[in-house]
């Protein structure tokens, strides 16, 4: 993938360094109720929104899901001023899929209605590629989940959770100031190299969500659903073979263990401790741009 363009001034709009977001994971981290709250996050997450399942199914390959954010990432960087036009040439230019599987792509969105086109002022002939709410709720699943996260582990904040839930424009904005971070400094998934393997599988990171559901249900004495290859399959609508492909790549590094029929028995301590490390850094982050380059837009 190309690297993302920096479409603000830093000196307009402050951006938090990576030692920022260290530091203040770490303290999060140490919370007493930090386990309960990364449950909440996996329940939330897997759970979803209404209306947005045609949405999931596009993004469940890691090359699409980023493609799209990179979508919505240019449309408010151009909407709210300091990026160029969101047209379909720019994402091609810096998609990490090849321009005619970019082009296939929103195409896909447009025949769902998930993309609309959007004139550009000063330029009869151009169009810029606007979001639908669905392509926001289903792209921003994640970062909202962790904003609502970010709530529970520090409720003196003001509560950004339920705005984002009731517009998507907001939640089309922390989109575009997560990306803003990524192009200033790098993926934060680059420090979790398990998480990141996971999400280079198609449906990966639900499935590993559906794993630590399993982990905090054992861990809690409540009853989850089974991580067998056909459970799977139903829950998240992939193939049984690839449902197995995708628990084959935890078990095999000992990860994880099951019985003959998916019923959890135990998860690595290590990979446990990776996911909370994953989930700390996330809202973390989540809080530093709502202090930072949202600070005083998004509230209850």
């Amino acid at each position: 993938m190309s690297p993302l363009p920096a479409f603000i001034d830093p000196a307009d709009k402050p951006m938090s360094r990576p030692q920022d977001a260290a530091t203040l994971a770490e303290r999060l981290l140490a919370l007493p109720g930090f386990e309960n709250a990364a449950r909440i996050y996996c329940r939330s997450y897997l759970l979803g929104e209404p209306g947005d399942e045609p949405g999931r199914k596009l993004m469940h390959q890691h090359a699409r899901y980023l493609t799209a954010f990179l979508l919505i990432r240019n449309y408010y960087a151009w909407r709210d001023g300091g990026g160029p036009p969101a047209t379909l040439s720019l994402l091609k230019s810096l998609s990490g899929l090849s321009r005619r599987h970019t082009a296939n792509l929103v195409s896909a969105l447009r025949a769902g209605k998930l993309v609309e086109d959007e004139a550009v002022p000063g330029d009869r002939r151009g169009k810029a590629l606007r979001p639908a709410p669905g392509l926001i709720y289903s792209v921003g699943r994640s970062p909202l989940c962790f904003a609502e996260l970010a709530d529970r582990l520090d409720p003196a904040r003001p509560p950004r959770g339920p705005r984002l839930r009731q517009e998507a424009d907001a939640l089309g904005r922390l989109v575009r100031a997560s990306g803003d971070y990524v192009a200033a400094n790098q993926s934060i998934l680059a420090a979790f190299p398990t998480i990141l393997r996971m999400t280079e599988l198609d449906c990966g990171y639900e499935v590993l969500l559906a794993v630590m559901e399993a982990h905090y249900g054992r861990n809690n004495g409540a009853e989850t659903p089974p991580l067998s290859h056909q459970t799977l399959s139903r829950r998240f609508g992939i193939s049984t073979s690839h449902a197995g492909n995708i628990v084959a790549a935890l078990k095999q590094r000992k990860l994880l263990e099951l019985t003959p029929r998916g019923q959890f028995v135990a998860l690595d301590p290590a990979l446990a401790a990776e996911f909370h490390r994953w989930c700390a850094a996330q809202a973390a982050h989540t809080m530093l741009l709502f202090d930072g380059p949202l600070a005083g837009q998004i509230s209850r």
